[in-house]
């Protein structure tokens, strides 16, 4: 049976006034009443969408970013912004002042896949999308899309540019990896149908990316252009089914990839420039009329053998309503005013994207005047006790045990001593400190551990073996995520040589934070286990798992070449008690 906390359904039937989300057939008088006061270039401005990334030293007398932001919104009247930082709850002061200076009320949003902490320190911050995969938890989507919800809408953010549909069929993806739910495009569409629910409840306006499709790639598009070279028929039934899906249930917002698709255009055009994509599949063929929005401009995917000012014209000429994060605003409005000033794009098509903005922005309007009287603080006490309690829940179920060969787990007293190493791909990468002091803190001096970012010199690597030889259990735990311009996140091949010298203990076992497909290098390992996310709370529910406190019952969303299955997973119940 269901569970739920007392605040989370009084917040519920709170929000469940919000029901306007859902109904795409809301009045437009007060966007008819906009639109016309506006001039030409205030409507260009309106299809812009700028990045604000505030800085991240908190002990900075001015922060030169809020002040740029307001200029933007001064001289050229933009749409809104991208926020890349702040914090709780400072940040709702800065953007309600930012609101103030605009005579249109403005669009705020946010990469929130990973809930609001994903970028705003001080919330939630939930484990990636594919551990709602793992747990196979259409329930937890619906909780995860509605917490994120109603702490965005607290803070004074609209809209969230997830969740992502993208179906990871492709191992070697550099960029898209943990996003995605899944590699099966039911699964993706179920859980992203979920979330999305959560979201629209809550307020928050959705946006499913990266249209029409980001699964199947070797390349990271903030580096270049990916081309996907397979058959309609193909992509119909992997990449577009999760997008058709959600479409019918209902979204507000699709984000286009910079992507080429020869099938669906043949002349290799990224697909957030392509008519035939955009104007074609999405508006004609698939029937959306919602808000149509690029991947950031900025990217190189799209800038490749591409003059940046022709770019702005090709997107709105292909169908596309907000330009996000051109490299420079000023361009950007220059552009569209040039291809409105030389019939190159039609007035009447350039109030078709602007209403578009508007109604969305109507919508947003509308959540924030439903808020309760009582202090922001006051809610998001309990809005953030409800996000760790689901934070946690969610790490819990997604943990996966693949291989556990002589029983090296769950540890207990009988265990012996541990020797764990850590091994980073990078050194903005965490070093695993709750887990570590999880660990710590239940085997006491049965547990050491060493970090590492490369091979070591030869002192250390001696030392380093020594350990291993002595303790009775050894644990490899690989530390990975995705990031832009980074590559695939794995490991170097002189660390993987050394973690197979390592793991040659019968009891051995191989540990994944992030990237799952990094096991596919130690398939042989006798003790195999899975968390999907980086963040502290997939590192305790790990250790958990681990330490025999939780059951474990993840699914693998994905198949590892060469060693598991889709859906592979073993079923260990949790039995200790403490913390």
């Amino acid at each position: 049976m269901k569970t739920y906390s007392v605040l989370l359904n009084r917040l519920f039937f709170f929000f469940i006034g919000l029901s306007f989300f859902c109904n795409d057939a809301h009045s437009s008088e007060w966007v008819d009443s906009v639109l016309v006061t506006l001039s030409l270039e205030e409507k260009a401005g309106q299809l812009v969408l700028a990045e604000l990334r505030p800085s991240k030293d908190q002990t900075v007398p001015v922060d030169t970013a809020w002040i740029d932001a307001e200029s933007l919104v001064k001289e050229h009247q933009v749409g809104g912004f991208v926020l890349f930082g702040g914090s709780f709850p400072g940040v709702i002061e800065k953007l309600e002042s930012l609101q103030a200076s605009s005579s249109v009320p403005l669009l705020f949003a946010a990469d929130f896949e990973k809930g609001a902490g994903q970028k705003i320190t001080g919330t939630t911050k939930f484990p990636p999308v594919m551990a709602l995969g793992a747990a196979g938890s259409e329930d937890l989507a619906y909780r995860v899309g509605l917490l994120t919800a109603l702490q965005a809408v607290e803070l004074g953010i609209g809209m969230t540019f997830s969740p992502v549909l993208d179906v990871n069929s492709n191992p070697l993806n550099p960029i898209i990896n943990v996003r995605s739910f899944s590699e099966d495009p039911r699964a993706v569409f179920t859980l992203g149908q979920s979330y999305i629910r959560g979201c629209r409840e809550g307020g928050l306006l959705t946006t499913a990316k990266h249209f029409p499709g980001h699964g199947d790639t070797e390349v990271d598009s903030h580096t270049n252009l990916p081309v996907i070279n397979k058959g309609r028929p193909e992509f119909e039934q992997l990449e577009l089914l999760p997008f058709r899906r959600v479409l019918e249930s209902g979204v507000d917002a699709v984000m286009v990839g910079h992507l080429s698709v020869p099938a669906l255009d043949s002349t290799g055009t990224p697909a957030s420039l392509s008519g035939r994509i955009v104007n074609g599949i999405l508006r004609e063929e698939m029937g959306f009329q919602g808000l149509v929005v690029t991947d950031a401009l900025v990217m190189d995917g799209v800038n490749i053998d591409q003059d940046r000012t022709s770019i702005y014209r090709k997107a709105l000429s292909a169908g596309i309503d907000i330009l996000l994060m051109p490299e420079s605003v000023e361009d950007c409005v220059n552009a569209i005013l040039d291809a409105v000033g030389t019939g190159e794009i039609e007035e009447s098509t350039l109030n078709r994207h602007v209403r578009r903005v508007l109604e969305a922005k109507e919508k947003t309007v509308q959540a924030r005047n439903l808020m309760r009287p009582e202090s922001v603080e006051k809610r998001m006490t309990g809005l953030l006790l409800e996000g760790e309690n689901t934070a946690l829940e969610l790490a819990n179920k997604s943990i996966t045990l693949l291989s556990n060969t002589g029983r090296p787990l769950p540890l207990d007293e009988r265990s012996g001593n541990v020797f764990a190493v850590i091994m980073r791909g990078d050194s903005l990468l965490p070093e695993a400190a709750f887990f570590n002091r999880m660990m710590k803190k239940n085997l006491g001096e049965r547990y050491d551990y060493v970090s590492l970012l490369s091979v070591p010199d030869s002192v250390t690597l001696e030392q380093v073996n020594r350990k291993a030889e002595r303790a009775d259990r050894v644990f490899v735990i690989t530390v990975s995520q995705v990031r832009a311009f980074r590559g695939y996140p794995g490991l170097p091949p002189d660390m993987i040589s050394l973690a197979r010298d390592l793991l040659r203990n019968d009891l051995s076992v191989v540990v994944s934070l992030g990237n799952p497909y990094i096991i596919a290098d130690f398939p042989d390992t006798p003790g195999i286990i899975l968390a999907y996310g980086t963040e502290r709370h997939s590192q305790k529910a790990l250790a958990g798992a681990i330490l025999g406190k939780t059951r474990v019952s993840g699914k693998l969303p994905v198949t590892i070449p060469g060693g598991f299955a889709i859906g592979s997973g073993i079923m260990l119940g949790g039995h200790k008690h403490g913390r």
